[in-house]
């Protein structure tokens, strides 16, 4: 499968501010993945967890060691990156990989929050680069990933193909919200303490269904 890289979108991080690692910003308490299959279901982990800079490549995603598991045979590995889905313990972007080996249409993601706790939430706003699956993509639906509205989700098909091979992933990797100047770099620990106390970022807190 082909992986589109958004370079656009993705380039626009090397200018103005320094980019920050997620798992460092002030503030931070935990990061939430809101996947559908049936109903919305939240699966959080505080940001230094080590499920977040870990990637589980080839057959090494299955049941027992996926991040999350949505629907049967729908297993999630989420993890820091950069820009263009690799990964990186200390990158500004997180990317969602998924292995669906059913016969329907999987990756289904509402939102991805950063949650600063009393200070409020952040939603990715952006989709710097994604894989779809062979079979059941929804054309723009990555889209629904980063619209801050976790009625609408992602749906990039499925990895089961005439091939058999369980090794192919589906994947979507997100941005957030830009600093004033409009860079869409995570602005640096310091600016976002400024900007979040001073209510400068709006956000949509997220509900299951």
């Amino acid at each position: 499968m082909k992986k589109w890289i958004l370079m656009a979108v993705a380039t626009m991080g090397a200018v103005g501010l320094e980019a920050a690692p997620i798992q460092t910003l002030p503030g931070l308490v935990a990061i939430r993945f809101l996947e559908v299959s049936g109903t919305t279901n939240t699966f959080s982990f505080v940001p230094n967890n080590p499920r977040l800079t870990t990637q589980l490549v080839g057959l090494s995603l299955n049941a027992q060691s996926a991040d999350f598991v949505g629907a049967p045979l729908e297993h999630y590995d989420v993890f820091y990156s950069n820009a263009a889905g690799v990964l990186d313990a200390n990158g500004d972007y997180i990317t969602i990989e998924s292995k669906f080996l059913f016969n329907g249409v999987g990756m289904n993601i509402a939102e991805v929050i950063l949650d600063f706790g009393g200070l409020g939430t952040v939603n990715a706003n952006t989709i710097t680069a994604f894989t779809p699956g062979f079979a059941g993509y929804v054309a723009n639906s990555q889209l629904n990933a980063a619209d801050g509205n976790p009625a609408t989700f992602s749906s990039l098909g499925r990895t089961s193909g005439v091939d058999g091979n369980e090794e192919i992933r589906m994947s979507l990797t997100l941005g957030f919200p830009a600093a004033p100047t409009g860079n869409s770099a995570v602005p640096e620990p310091s600016t976002w303490a400024m900007m979040l106390a001073g209510g400068g970022l709006l956000a949509y807190r997220g509900r299951k269904r």
